[in-house]
């Protein structure tokens, strides 16, 4: 199959098209300053692709937009209607366990800082669904002004962030709660998934760590265990 996906951004020139599926690229660096993102996603993209077996490429003209492109294969199903059930006790006994540790946290006053339109459209319906109020920020700057107006209960804090990061936000948050025996749990929220950025996160005083794309129930599940360790 094939898929194309189509907007009318700023382009990519044509010496920089292959290279923008490689990690940490973008293509103009100026690019990162002003919209921000970590030239992680593409590369994402590429890896899973090769994964189904297909290729993935772009097809841009620099200030008319890009088409990204990508095949996959996938395997003709010989009996739809042959679909084998799940066990419907087990699964109910998952989700009612999950529910009733969700309902303790209903209401929960959540800051989520996320500079991804998208991403922060998402992740706020995902959390309000569960029950918490939700307030978001683009980045580090409006998450201490925010701070400043209105007392949260937990951070969500995108790492990487145009203006002022994740890293350097939750600095000054330790810094600033010196002294005064506050600590808002900050949970890092980042593409970036190996063991030693999960670790720069928590020395700069992050309480948890979800990787992206984010899974719900993990980030659920995070939320959870902070707030109980408090």
């Amino acid at each position: 199959l094939l898929f194309s996906v189509i907007d009318n951004g700023i382009g990519i020139p044509k010496d920089r098209l292959n290279s923008v599926f490689e990690a940490f690229t973008q293509a103009e660096e100026s690019t990162t300053r002003k919209f921000g993102g970590t030239g992680l996603g593409l590369a994402i993209s590429k890896r899973l692709v090769e994964m189904m077996g297909g290729r993935i490429w772009a097809d841009s003209e620099e200030g008319n937009g890009s088409t990204f492109s990508f095949t996959a294969t996938f395997k003709m199903v010989k009996n739809p209607d042959g679909s084998i059930p799940l066990d419907g006790e087990f699964i109910g006994k998952e989700m009612i366990a999950e529910d009733q540790g969700a309902e303790k946290l209903k209401g929960l006053k959540i800051l989520l800082a996320e500079d991804n339109v998208v991403n922060q459209k998402i992740a706020v319906k995902i959390l309000e669904k569960q029950g918490f109020v939700v307030a978001a920020a683009n980045n580090g700057l409006e998450v201490l002004d925010m701070m400043k107006k209105e007392k949260y209960d937990v951070i969500l804090m995108d790492a990487f962030m145009p203006e002022l990061d994740g890293m350097e936000t939750t600095k000054q948050i330790r810094s600033e709660e010196e002294g005064t025996g506050k600590h808002i749990p900050i949970i890092a929220l980042t593409a970036r998934a190996m063991q030693e950025d999960r670790q720069k996160c928590i020395d700069v005083g992050m309480d948890g760590y979800v990787s992206k794309p984010i899974d719900r129930k993990k980030l659920f599940q995070e939320i959870a265990s902070i707030i109980n360790k408090g």
